[in-house]
């Protein structure tokens, strides 16, 4: 788990999902249909979490080892087929879900400051 950490958190890593979280948000604001893999963006959802987004791609490249966990769920967030940024009958709040990453990344959790 700590190599997964390790790499996940790094400028690398960090610089790449932060620039397709930006790519996403580039995309919603535009009138045509955004597909990635054949597969719809929930366009209103990513436009009602625009300023959360924002806010998470500004703290992803401050991610440290501790603050794994919170990248882990930004990831997620953009790889999820069934999740809220793809999937209309979601019912996870996306605009919640993109605060509580950037919340992990920010303030990482006491277990996870204990896996140094």
């Amino acid at each position: 788990m700590t190599a997964r950490a390790r790499y996940i958190t790094s400028p690398k890593y960090l610089r790449r999902l932060a620039d397709n979280w930006e790519h996403l948000l580039q995309l919603s604001g535009k009138s045509d249909t955004i597909c990635v893999a054949h597969v719809s963006v929930c366009r209103d959802r990513v436009a009602a979490a625009a300023p959360e987004i924002l806010d998470m791609i500004v703290v992803l490249p401050e991610a440290r080892l501790e603050s794994a966990a919170g990248v882990a769920a930004a990831s997620l967030l953009l790889c999820e087929g069934s999740g809220p940024l793809y999937y209309r009958h979601s019912t996870t709040d996306l605009a919640k879900a993109v605060r509580d990453a950037t919340r992990q990344i920010r303030i990482p959790t006491a277990a996870a400051v204990s896996v140094r």
